[in-house]
């Protein structure tokens, strides 16, 4: 829009002309894969824009969620796609790769004897115990 007060003595002619505003491509979207040992302490997936009014979402395998995922066990192990959403900005995608790996143990069974005596009734009952590293919750191995 061009804008001029009205004069007799120019003939004004205007051209119009177009202002085209683009998305910025700087936007950095961060993101923290996670890398640990079983433990039982539940985790959620983290990310954040470098913009201000980012909106970060996670790919669920079917739809963008705002929710982050949380991941707890082994089976969790995997990727996460996530993007950050600005309307000044494009879009940008990641993935933050999860590793929930098996928690060490080592179980040792005590030692026990019997002197043959051709009755199963009397064999001896093998207690064990966790010599080595240890167990998120007692009951985890039975």
């Amino acid at each position: 829009v061009v804008d001029y007060t009205a004069n007799a003595n120019y003939n004004v002619s205007v051209q119009e002309s177009t202002l085209s505003i683009t998305k910025a491509d700087n936007n950095i979207l961060t993101v923290t894969d996670i890398d640990k040992v079983y433990d039982g302490v539940e985790v959620s997936a983290q990310a954040s824009a470098s913009a201000s009014g980012s909106t970060i979402e996670y790919y669920d395998g079917s739809d963008w969620k705002a929710d982050a995922p949380t991941f707890l066990d082994v089976a969790d192990t995997g990727e996460v796609r996530v993007r950050a959403t600005n309307p000044n900005y494009t879009d940008v995608e990641s993935v933050i790769k999860v590793n929930i790996a098996q928690r060490p143990v080592t179980l040792t069974a005590d030692d026990a004897s019997k002197t043959y005596d051709g009755d199963p009734t009397t064999d001896p009952t093998f207690a064990s115990s966790v010599t080595d590293g240890s167990l998120v919750n007692g009951g985890d191995l039975g």
